[in-house]
């Protein structure tokens, strides 16, 4: 709905989508938190039913007004047919690898970085906590700012330098010592890390041109869920090779992943 109604800002708007996105992920334990200190779980649980409910209604006043003619939508033979053109675009296949292969890496990040920090660097609970946080709080502030860059200069020139560094400061995790210069480390992944879903979604929809648009955002998402795999090889390999090799893995797979983007060719954004 948002790259229909912003074609020409696409990204950004996006972006915006995903920054809401990680706004709730931050304040959401803490509130659940402060929430658990009056109140038992189940009548927590039972109380975040509203909030749910209310943004669902808010969410379809606001859809009524987003132009309902869809390319693709009138019949089922019609929508097949448009996925059965989209799926021909070499592009959209890529994408969808590049995605996937990214997925990867963040995956094994996500589920070890924290036990690295814990078990090897010896942080608190609250330290290592903090610093994931951080993480958080860093991509909070350069998802919008990199959704309208895309939309400018081109999503490609945004996504390929982006990502060699996400796959670098991941790497670098193997070398960095604690301090100031793993919160850096980990502050750049950071800026990185939740910022470039949103804009492969972007590119996606703009390969797409206008056909069977939510199908493309569930592409890209089914990409994504390809990574929750991930951390059982990446387990394996710690078993094997000790925990810093999961380091090595993630970010091989986001290099790898560069290099397959740098040779794709993406439609010029409107602004670019």
């Amino acid at each position: 709905a948002l790259s229909r109604r912003f074609p020409d800002k696409r990204g950004l708007a996006i972006s915006l989508h995903g920054t809401g996105g990680s706004i709730g992920e931050v304040i959401g334990p803490v509130a659940t938190a402060a929430l658990l200190t009056v109140m038992m779980w189940r009548e927590v649980l039972q109380a975040s039913l509203f909030p749910a409910v209310l943004s669902g209604f808010a969410l379809w006043a606001m859809m009524r007004s987003v132009p309902g003619d869809v390319p693709g939508s009138s019949s089922s033979r019609e929508y097949f047919a448009s996925l059965a053109n989209l799926l021909k675009k070499r592009a959209i296949i890529v994408l969808v690898l590049i995605t996937a292969m990214r997925s990867v890496g963040m995956a094994a990040i996500m589920t070890f970085l924290p036990v690295y920090l814990r078990e090897d660097l010896a942080y608190s609970p609250y330290g290592a906590a903090s610093l994931m946080s951080l993480a958080q709080l860093v991509g909070i502030g350069t998802q919008p700012a990199m959704g309208h860059l895309s939309d400018t200069h081109g999503r490609k020139r945004i996504l390929v330098p982006a990502m060699l560094i996400l796959g670098l400061s991941i790497l670098a995790l193997l070398i960095v010592e604690p301090g100031w210069k793993l919160i850096t480390t980990v502050s750049v992944m950071g800026a990185f890390m939740y910022s470039l879903h949103t804009i492969f979604i972007a590119a996606a929809m703009d390969v797409a041109e206008g056909e069977v648009q939510a199908t493309v955002v569930s592409l890209i998402y089914g990409a994504s869920f390809l990574g929750t795999v991930s951390p059982i090889f990446a387990g394996l390999i710690v078993d094997n090779f000790g925990m810093q090799a999961a380091f090595l893995y993630a970010g091989v797979a986001v290099i790898l992943a560069t290099a397959v983007l740098v040779s794709l060719r993406l439609p010029q954004t409107t602004s670019s």
